[in-house]
Order: C-alpha cells, then sequence, then structure tokens
C-alpha cells in the first residue's frame, strides 16, 4: 500500500509540476498579452492626442477661413453695389424703342431712314456716343442672312434720365433687306 501511496504521491507531484508549468505559461503569455495591450493603448492615446490636436489645427483654420470667407462676401457685395450704383449713377444708354428701317423719296432717289430711341437711365450725362448700325440682308437662296453694310453715327450727348428720340437717313438702300442690328458706345 506504500508503495501505491507513493505512485499516486508522484503522479500528484507529476501532475501538480505539468499544471505548474502551464499556469506559468499562461501567466507570462497573459503577462506578455497585457504589455502588448499596455503598449497598444499607449500607441492608441498618443493617435488620440495627434488627432485631437490636428482637429484643434483644422478647427483653428476652419475658422479663419470663415472670417476670410466673411471678408471676402462683404467686398463682394460693396463691389455689386458700387457696380449697380454706377449703373444709376453714372450714364446708362438703352435702346428701348425698337429701331427701323424704312425707304423714303428724296429729289428722285431712294433713301434709307433708321430710327429708334434710345434712353439714358443714368444720373450723368452721356459724351461722344457712337451708334453702330448693321443692315442684315437675306442672301440669295434667302435661307440666312448675312450683315451687308455698317454705319456709324456719332451723337454729341444724352442727358441723363432723358429719352433721345434716334432718326439718321442714309443715300442708299437694300432689295432684300431682312433686319437692323443696333451697337452703342458712349464715354
Amino acid at each position: 500500500m506504500n508503495r501505491i501511496y507513493g505512485i499516486v504521491y508522484i503522479s500528484l507531484l507529476l501532475i501538480s509540476i505539468i499544471l505548474l508549468f502551464f499556469s506559468m505559461t499562461s501567466i507570462n503569455q497573459l503577462e506578455y498579452d497585457l504589455e502588448d495591450l499596455k503598449y497598444s493603448d499607449e500607441n492608441n492615446l498618443k493617435y488620440i492626442e495627434k488627432l485631437i490636436d490636428e482637429n484643434k489645427i483644422l478647427s483653428s483654420e476652419l475658422k479663419h477661413l470663415q472670417i476670410n470667407n466673411s471678408a471676402l462676401l462683404l467686398e463682394l457685395d460693396n463691389l455689386i453695389l458700387a457696380h449697380d450704383n454706377d449703373l444709376i449713377t453714372q450714364a446708362n444708354l438703352t435702346i428701348t424703342g425698337p429701331f427701323k428701317n424704312y425707304e423714303i423719296q428724296i429729289d428722285g432717289r431712294t433713301t434709307s431712314v433708321v430710327n429708334g430711341s434710345i434712353t439714358n437711365f443714368g444720373l450723368q450725362d452721356a459724351h461722344e456716343i457712337e451708334v453702330e448700325i448693321t443692315w442684315w440682308i437675306l442672301n440669295d437662296c434667302g435661307c440666312d442672312a448675312i450683315p451687308m453694310r455698317t454705319e456709324l453715327v456719332e451723337i454729341d450727348h444724352v442727358s441723363s434720365s432723358s429719352v433721345y428720340f434716334f432718326e439718321e437717313t442714309f443715300p442708299f438702300t437694300f432689295e432684300k433687306f431682312e433686319f437692323l442690328v443696333i451697337g452703342i458706345n458712349w464715354k
């Protein structure tokens, strides 16, 4: 029976040693895993701090951009207002009545007369005005129009907030006259 106790004792001792070895290995692995987790946590904390710093920088830049954007919008509004005011305070000529071409007889000759109205919506007189008149005629097939002739007529001035009735006679006519194109330039 002593022998059985001896075998059981040795078996228990071996099992205890094996269990101790496995538990030591497990403890070592757990310690290693714990160190990895601590290292990983430290790296994650450093990365989070870096992201927080970058976020602060980006937030600061965004605030500066918003301030700059507000300033630019204010400047743009001022430019638009200045431009709109220029349209009112400066001379501002616009064709308000359709320009027409018709033919008349003068001393047995047929001439072209062009008339229409130009309005100055501005608060200043317009000076050195050029009215560019281009006659467009139908081409031979009648399917398209081409510019045939352009004439410049100078007007000394158009008073502010007034309508100028334009009428000019030209010593020529066109058989297939189709339409006029009018351009206005002034100082």
